[in-house]
């Protein structure tokens, strides 16, 4: 059984179980005959079931019966029923895994559940049979009966199936393997192969269990309904008496079946590889299943016999006989030492072999001899395959060692080695040390004597024998080498044996080097008349032999026609030539290594430059820039090149070899008048050549230069213009052309100009020529600027558009601004004109584009348009002061009267900082002509208050929605907006507080007190607080309200009261009087009472008396109150109370006090 078969019970087979990817096979034992007169007959019962898988049909992939010639241990692998790749083979196989191309898209199989004969391994069928029409289903779980027959005299194979052991009349299969041209011996390629079966699984899986198999070998139909057959045995025991170590014996066979019982007169055949049996050699067996043959071998060469029993049915069992005992193996080879190793005479070595075994198991002992011309046993009978031994201090070309293997039965064998002994060491000779000098090397030679092999290796210097164990450099023979420097040398040998020598010498003629050469002077670059140099040259190891020098102008040796000798340190000097020239010297030493060095160029010139003139100018006019101009060339280059002109010597201007020098003539207008100019040029080549072009001479003739100016040149008309003449160059006439058709021939003209834009030409003469010269005179109208808006300060809403424009009388440029810097960037959209072509500009600004800041607070700008004329040579600046703010209350910019912008005051006291903002304002009024109402806001707070900032926007009353409010809209007093840059700070503060100011009088009106209520929209309701009186300074009443619970927005609200100046108080004093002397609503005020809501109800201020001198305010019913407790101005009832006076006595010991309602009412 091979690959996963297993024995799964006492009467199963199972290939394969119904696993993933499993593959099984069992064959027989022994082969079977297959010739070409041979035929067969097989019946085997199988079941295959506990089908699974992961494809639709589930269950594969089937079995095959199989015949090949390979081994009985053929196994396949996971697929192809087992039997894929087993060559010279033939199959039937029983496959039950769809394949087909309608199935899986192969074309190598039919539909699954069907028989067919396959051949060398190959899974695509010969001939195929359909299950389906004999309704056989071999994936179902009941038994199949298969019979197999093929026939040799027709070639012809037949396969039956069915569900019962009836064997069906007519085959379901036949093939003929005429149609491959070869017989079934052919096929297989053996007249013997093995029979068996194969299986396996893949992506599905199945049990493949055989469950019985009959086999004959002859074509001998089995049906087990018509015959009876016996169940071949399955064991043969194989015994012999005696057992071992003899060469006669009784041997007996034991045969059983599959339950372990012994089996009668059953067929047994016996054979042995050699010796006779002195009967029969098959027979049958007793009643105990046995069968027994005398054996006996008459030989001596042969010590195992192999004996064989063979039980009909193929069974069978082998014996190992020993007919005698043996001697122990010849020992292992010798490890130490080794065949023809060489050792040293003298040395202490292990000896070593390799272990010899007895047969039969016996104890094994070793005897060891030496041979050194004589044997000498030096152990004897050791228990170890090892023995120390110090080797004889010799020569010897063949030592040996021998050692004996011994069992207890005095058989040995043995085993010799063979090495040389050498206890000489090397003789070491040297040859080829040069006696003359040598310029490259020297070739030493090394003559070696000794009995064995050598090593011979060299080294630079004088080394001892310990060196060369890991240095050194190894020759071989001949043993030459050869050595570059002089010096000492050692040369090591050693043998095979160990035996080392050293030999030191000394190399001395050896000059590999060149002899130096050095300049005093390596060339020159510098042009001169003639070049020295000392040439210096020496060698340190040969010495010098000859010195020569050249000069030439070549830097290649083979310019040198002629050497001249000379010494070294001399001086050598070249003079009289021109151009490049080289110093060649060539030095040789004693042992011929020459060197030609070459000196870098030296430069000589001994001609004049020479010049040609290019630009010679011999005339010119006042006022003329002149050149003067010559190409000059020279061998070495020029290294001055000087103009004199009138006595003063410059430098001139060199461009590519040619020598330039300006010269400026004075003009008429520069005070110096000049008629003629004398000039010399001189050149200096770099060797001191000079050349010059001698002395020349320039004419100059004076013309005039007109000039002038005007007092002014741009304005508006009329425009009065004083020209002054500034001409110079012996002037003998003027005239004038102002441009408007007027001339005039005077010197100094006046002349007034209308609008327009004017050339103004000056000519003046004199007999050499005229000049003229030009001046542009701008007149126009007096300009006049429209700017929209009008006002110059202006309020915008973060995210709104605001559109600044600016008209004038004159075409004009324009430029835009803000806080002095160009207006450009996202949002920003200008139209203005730059070349004087536009009556009109403007600038529109997107705020949220323009500045775009996700958190905007506010901001306040300077918005400037500079307007420039040419006409009248001015620029005019207009600006307006433009605010920008976030709010949370206005909804346009008309709704924000003003802005007041603070910085805060910070106080700190421990870890709490109280942060004032000082707000009062009375530079600006709202709509209603009230300046801001709020003088200060407060509050505590324990974090960082740097930077804070607030922003009060006071709002136009008619932008407050008083819908629901609780409060009337002539009753708002002001309407304004409160925030901060950093709203978080002031939200998480403390003790907010807020100050304001409300007009005693307006519209002659007087304010009621007790009316005055701050008002903050808490969404969706507004809050109102009734503050706290603080003051009075005549003109204002101020008040506090504490602990606020936030900011933005509030109004305030309060009554006015219209009093005639005739009414009197109730002290019977007129109330115009009484504000003369006290100041009603001044902080000599005693008390006032407010209206109460209800004729009954209690007054919401009330005075009250004790004995103290403090004033203190009642709080009355808040909740009784109506929003607005002052009566309308037009309520003149007799029955409404004004208010409490009262006088402070001299003698009054009493006080009055007034309690004000300083608590928060939240509506």
């Amino acid at each position: 059984m091979n690959g996963n078969a297993t024995q799964y019970n006492s009467n199963t087979l199972r290939l394969t179980p119904s696993l993933v990817d499993q593959h099984g096979s069992a064959f027989l034992k022994d082969k079977v005959s297959i010739g070409n007169d041979s035929s067969f007959s097989t019946y085997f019962t199988f079941k295959i079931s506990n089908l699974g898988g992961n494809y639709p049909l589930k269950g594969a992939d089937g079995l095959v019966f199989v015949i090949q010639p390979n081994s009985n241990d053929k196994s396949s692998r996971g697929s192809g029923l087992g039997y894929e790749y087993i060559n010279n083979s033939i199959g039937v196989e029983f496959d039950t895994y769809d394949n087909s191309p309608v199935e899986s898209g192969s074309s190598s199989d039919a539909a699954g559940n069907h028989i067919g004969v396959n051949i060398n391994g190959n899974i695509t069928s010969l001939s195929i049979t359909d299950l389906d029409p004999n309704k056989i289903n071999l994936r179902s779980d009941d038994v199949k009966h298969t019979w197999i027959d093929y026939n040799s005299s027709t070639n012809s194979i037949e396969v039956r199936i069915n569900t019962t052991n009836t064997r069906p009349d007519n085959p379901q299969l036949i093939h003929n393997f005429e149609e491959q041209g070869q017989t079934l011996r052919e096929i297989i390629g053996y007249e013997e192969a093995y029979i068996g079966f194969t299986a396996a699984t893949g992506g599905a899986w199945e049990n493949h269990d055989i469950l019985s198999w009959h086999f004959t070998n002859t074509y001998d139909p089995i049906d087990i309904n018509t015959y009876s057959y016996n169940e071949a045995p399955t064991q043969v025991i194989l015994t012999s008496n005696p057992t071992n170590y003899t060469t006669a014996c009784n041997v007996t066979a034991t045969v059983k079946d599959a339950n372990g019982n012994t089996v009668s007169d059953w067929p047994v055949s016996f054979s042995a590889t050699n010796g006779t049996f002195d009967s029969n050699t098959s027979g049958s067996t007793d009643a105990e299943g046995n069968f027994t043959a005398a054996f006996s071998y008459s030989g001596e060469d042969i010590t195992t016999i192999t004996i064989k029993a063979t039980a009909e049915g193929g069974a069978y069992e082998e014996y190992l006989l020993k007919t005698a005992n043996e001697a122990p193996s010849t020992p292992g080879e010798f490890t130490t030492p080794t065949e023809n190793q060489i050792l040293n005479g003298g040395e202490t070595l292990t000896v070593e072999w390799g272990t010899s075994t007895d047969p039969e198991n016996d104890a094994v002992k070793y005897d060891l001899w030496f041979f050194n011309s004589t044997w000498t046993k030096i152990e004897n009978l050791l228990n170890t395959n090892s023995s120390s031994f110090t080797l004889p201090e010799d020569n010897t070309d063949n030592a040996m060692f021998r050692v004996y293997a011994n069992d207890t039965m005095d058989n040995s064998s043995a085993r010799d080695v063979t090495f040389t002994i050498d206890s000489t060491k090397p003789v070491i000779e040297i040859s080829g040390n040069p006696v003359d000098w040598q310029n490259t090397s020297a070739t030493i030679d090394v003559n070696i004597t000794d009995l064995t092999s050598v090593q011979v290796k060299w080294a630079a210097g004088v080394q001892d024998a310990a060196y060369f164990s890991s240095s050194g450099n190894e020759t071989n023979d001949p043993h030459t080498f050869t050595v570059a420097n002089n010096g000492s040398y050692t040369v090591y040998a050693k043998d095979a044996a160990g035996n080392t020598n050293i030999t030191a010498f000394d190399v001395t003629k050896i000059d590999t080097e060149n002899p130096s050469v050095s300049f005093g002077t390596n060339g020159s670059s510098t042009y001169a008349t003639s070049h020295s140099t000392t040439v210096s040259a020496s060698d340190t190891v040969s010495g010098l032999q000859e010195l020569g020098f050249a000069w030439t102008q070549s830097v290649d040796e083979t310019s040198v026609s002629s050497w001249t000798s000379f010494n070294s340190g001399d001086t050598l000097t070249n003079d009289s030539v021109s151009g490049d020239w080289y110093l060649h010297v060539r030095a040789v030493d004693n042992a011929s290594n020459t060197i030609h060095s070459v000196s870098n160029v030296f430069k000589l010139d001994n001609e004049a430059p020479a010049y040609s003139w290019i630009q010679k100018p011999v005339s010119a006019d006042t006022g003329d820039n002149i050149t003067i101009e010559l190409n000059v060339t020279d061998n070495a280059g020029i290294s001055f090149a000087n103009i004199t002109v009138d006595g003063q010597e410059h430098q001139m201007d060199e461009n590519s070899g040619n020598y330039s020098w300006n010269i400026s003539i004075p003009a008429s207008d520069s005070g110096t008048l000049v008629s003629s100019i004398d000039f010399n040029c001189t050149f200096t080549d770099i060797a001191g050549n000079v050349n010059s072009t001698g002395d020349n001479l320039i004419n100059v003739a004076i013309v005039p230069i007109a000039d002038f100016s005007a007092n002014v040149t741009r304005g508006t008309e009329p425009l009065a213009v004083n020209f002054t003449d500034n001409s110079s160059g012996l002037v003998e006439s003027w005239s004038w052309d102002f441009g408007d058709g007027n001339t005039s021939a005077d010197q100094n003209p006046v002349h007034i100009f209308d609008s327009g834009n004017f050339t103004v030409n000056l000519t003046v003469t004199n007999t050499n020529g005229s000049s003229s010269s030009l001046m542009n005179i701008r007149a126009a109208p007096e300009p006049e600027y429209t700017l929209t808006p009008e006002d110059a300060e202006q309020i915008s809403l973060y995210g709104d558009e605001i559109n600044f424009s600016i008209s004038s009388t004159l075409l004009s440029s324009f430029e835009w601004f803000i806080d002095g810097t160009p207006l450009n960037g996202a949002g920003v959209t200008t139209d203005a004109s730059t070349d004087d072509s536009s009556n009109s500009s403007y600038c529109n600004i997107n705020t949220s584009q323009y500045f775009n800041q996700d958190d905007y607070y506010m901001g306040i700008y300077n918005i400037s348009v500079s307007v420039s004329n040419q006409s009248i040579g001015r620029t005019d600046n207009s600006s307006w002061e433009w605010t920008v703010t976030r709010s949370s209350s206005a909804s346009n910019n008309d709704d924000i009267a003003f802005i007041i912008n603070q910085s805060a005051n910070v106080t700190t006291s421990g870890n709490e900082s109280q942060v004032v903002f000082n707000t009062t304002d009375d530079s600006r009024t709202d709509n209603d002509g009230i300046h801001g109402s709020i003088i200060a806001i407060s509050f505590n707070t324990t974090n960082e208050s740097t930077g804070i900032l607030t922003k009060i926007e006071f709002l136009n009353r008619s932008s407050i929605n008083v819908t629901d409010s609780g409060f009337s809209a002539d009753s708002v007093y002001q309407y304004f907006d409160i925030s901060f840059n950093n709203e978080t700070l002031v939200n998480n503060g403390s003790d907010r507080n807020i100050e304001f100011r409300v007009l005693n009088e307006r519209s002659g009106k007087v304010l009621v007190k007790s009316s005055v209520r701050l008002r903050h929209w808490s969404n969706p309701a507004w809050e109102a607080y009734t503050p706290e009186f603080t003051r009075n300074d005549g003109t204002y009443s101020y008040f506090t309200v504490r602990n606020l619970s936030g900011f933005s927005p509030f109004t305030i609200t309060c009554d006015y009261e219209q009093v005639s100046s005739g009414t009197n108080t109730d002290d019977g004093m007129p109330w115009y009087l009484k504000k003369m002397l006290l100041g009603i609503g001044s902080e000599e005020e005693i008390s006032e009472t407010e209206t109460a809501a209800n004729t009954g109800s209690e007054s919401e201020d009330s005075v009250v008396f004790d004995d103290s001198d403090e004033v203190k305010t009642v709080e009355g019913n808040v909740a009784a109150e109506s929003e607005d407790t002052g009566d309308s101005e037009d309520d003149n009832s007799t029955g409404m109370p004004f208010g409490i006076v009262a006088v402070l006595a001299l003698a009054a010991s009493a006080a009055v006090f007034l309690r004000n309602k300083g608590g928060r009412d939240k509506l």
